[in-house]
């Protein structure tokens, strides 16, 4: 799960460094937080302990940072609507099905981003591997 979002994020960075003229990290981060995902980076139990609550009227996403909450309204709604089209099918298959699904952007503010590039990049440094 971590080595896939982190390959996900290097294809970003890769994407964004190659259409910028040059690379400021703090705007490159920003950008690559709004680009699209493969998938959405939670794991269906967690989407569906969260949905489910939703489901029942409890708001779970009080307290929670903002991109995360907007990120578990999306899986929301992709869920409710495939459960209009598959009425008998269980929650969690249908939330295992919905974040294995392209997600409009990472949903991580861009300092977290800057973080996990950070460490990718040192993690490849320290393995004697170049990173771009």
């Amino acid at each position: 799960y971590a080595a896939a979002r982190m390959a996900d994020l290097v294809r970003a960075y890769k994407e964004c460094a190659a259409s910028a003229s040059r690379i400021v990290t703090k705007d490159v981060c920003r950008h690559m937080s709004e680009m699209p995902s493969k998938r959405f980076w939670v794991s269906p139990i967690r989407a569906s302990v969260v949905v489910s609550l939703l489901l029942r009227g409890n708001d779970p996403l009080k307290g929670m940072h903002p991109l995360r909450g907007e990120m578990y309204r999306d899986i929301y709604r992709r869920v409710t609507a495939l459960r209009n089209e598959h009425p008998t099918a269980q929650l969690r298959k249908l939330c295992a099905i919905v974040v294995r699904q392209p997600a409009p952007k990472f949903y991580l503010p861009p300092k977290s981003i800057n973080v996990m590039m950070c460490n990718y990049k040192r993690s490849q440094k320290e393995a004697g591997w170049m990173f771009l």
